[in-house]
């Protein structure tokens, strides 16, 4: 009697225990698909938010991403700032890192504010659309600014990202094209 009272309550332990574990597989993988948005988000937003500025040009190759933005910086005025944005992946920590720098850090040669925005991070890519000004032909390069040409063209048209993140069944993959304002 004792013996088969304890077998039931094993098995709805072991039972417990192993929807809870199914619960937490479930709500990872859903997290990892927010992280990625997250990380799509604040690029996305900041791609709209890019200048031509002299001394910070659009530059990009296929593990780093950095360019000119307009933010308001609220806590210090109500006046707009131009910053220089970088993305890229922290092999190291796993991570992709933005890192905004201003005016005064960029000529005094310091670093920004360098965040992690997502981890567990495989890899990072970006590539660039662009018209070609001589053939009219829109190309993707995987630098930025291209080494074909780049006569005139100071942005590209659009941006690709694609991020790879670990997972324990295996790595799951999402890219975002984002289109640049005023360049299309």
């Amino acid at each position: 009697m004792v013996l088969s009272l304890l077998g039931v309550v094993a098995v709805a332990i072991f039972s417990a225990f192993s929807s809870g574990v199914n619960i937490w597989k479930r709500l990872n993988e859903q997290t990892q698909g927010e992280d990625a948005a997250i990380l799509f988000q604040k690029l996305a937003r900041d791609l709209r938010n890019s200048v031509e500025f002299r001394g910070m040009d659009f530059q990009g190759d296929p593990e780093l991403l950095s360019f000119a933005v307009v933010r308001r910086e609220a806590a210090v005025s109500s006046a707009d700032r131009v910053c220089l944005v970088t993305y890229q992946l922290d092999l190291a920590e796993g991570a992709v890192t933005r890192e905004v720098r201003g005016m005064s850090e960029i000529y005094e040669g310091h670093s920004g504010s360098i965040l992690p925005v997502v981890g567990n991070v495989r890899s990072l890519s970006f590539a660039y659309f662009y018209q070609d000004p001589q053939t009219k032909n829109y190309l993707w390069s995987e630098t930025w600014p291209p080494k074909v040409t780049s006569d005139g063209v100071r942005r590209p048209t659009a941006v690709s990202a694609e991020m790879v993140l670990r997972k324990d069944g295996g790595d799951a993959r999402y890219t975002k094209h984002i289109p640049l304002p005023g360049c299309v």
